[in-house]
């Protein structure tokens, strides 16, 4: 068995695997995860023949582990291990402090062999869209997207603006923002699935957090949409559920190195994704 980088090539066994898992991804949502980390999306190898992958995203200090998947006859033989621990070793080399990752509830164990702790729980929701108007909410323009990255960074406590521009150059009509109190939100939606989040609003708002929900769910074409609402920020489950959200699964957000200090979850409404944070 071998570890070796993701490329292009890899990307239609990437979505068979994440499809065996029910996940809804597409090629180009593994093209974007290999846009903002080249050297750090991998494959695992047995005789040649793909079996399994992950990936990583950086953000400065601060990292997510994501994709964890190994093909059903190959389980069981060490080869998710290696996985994870390859990508831990290369979020080290570049020099990030705390690796974050969602783990489903049968693989809490799993990641706690490997240093993983437990944070808290993550409750992915879901929402029939169709009952929400049209958005009067502010569509983002390119030139809102510095200050949009720096709200972000306060509360996140990483860089993640490359990851906001990618995303409004692949769905402009889906970001939006506030201004007084401050906040944005950003919907990723392909022909498989539809996914909310990131939503941060400033000073922990709820009404903020509320208008940009709302906007967001009159602006996606799809009929459902979910979000992956953190435990951490108690009114964000609050607010989910107050606008028709039904929880479909929790996920525990597990920890690896130092805490991140610099993160402020009283302003985090959605997570971006369980695969990137």
């Amino acid at each position: 068995m071998r570890i070796r980088r993701m490329t292009p090539g890899d990307f239609s066994f990437a979505v068979s695997l994440t499809d065996s898992e029910d996940w809804a991804y597409v090629e180009n949502d593994f093209a974007r995860l290999l846009g903002y980390e080249p050297e750090g999306c991998f494959i695992a190898e047995v005789e040649k023949r793909p079996v399994g992958l992950t990936t990583a995203t950086s953000y400065g200090p601060v990292a997510w582990i994501g994709n964890v998947i190994v093909a059903e006859g190959s389980r069981g033989t060490g080869i998710g291990t290696q996985l994870v621990s390859t990508a831990v070793d290369y979020l080290g080399s570049v020099g990030v402090k705390t690796v974050h990752l969602a783990s489903y509830v049968n693989t809490i164990r799993f990641y706690e062999r490997l240093g993983f702790r437990q944070e808290f729980p993550v409750s992915t929701m879901s929402i029939d869209t169709t009952g929400f108007g049209s958005s009067d909410v502010d569509v983002a323009k390119e030139t809102d997207l510095e200050q949009i990255a720096a709200l972000d960074a306060a509360y996140f406590g990483g860089n993640r603006s490359r990851i906001i521009q990618r995303m409004w150059r692949d769905f402009p009509q889906l970001l939006l923002k506030t201004d007084v109190p401050a906040g944005y939100v950003i919907a990723t939606c392909t022909e498989k699935s539809c996914e909310i989040g990131p939503l941060i609003a400033e000073s922990g708002s709820p009404d903020a957090a509320e208008l940009l929900l709302r906007g967001i769910l009159g602006n996606v074409l799809a009929d459902r949409a979910r979000i992956f609402v953190p435990h951490a920020n108690p009114r964000a489950a609050e607010l989910a559920k107050s606008l028709g959200f039904e929880e479909d699964f929790r996920t525990m957000r597990m920890l690896n190195g130092e805490v991140n200090e610099a993160e402020r979850t009283d302003g985090i409404y959605a997570l971006g994704a369980l695969e990137k944070g």
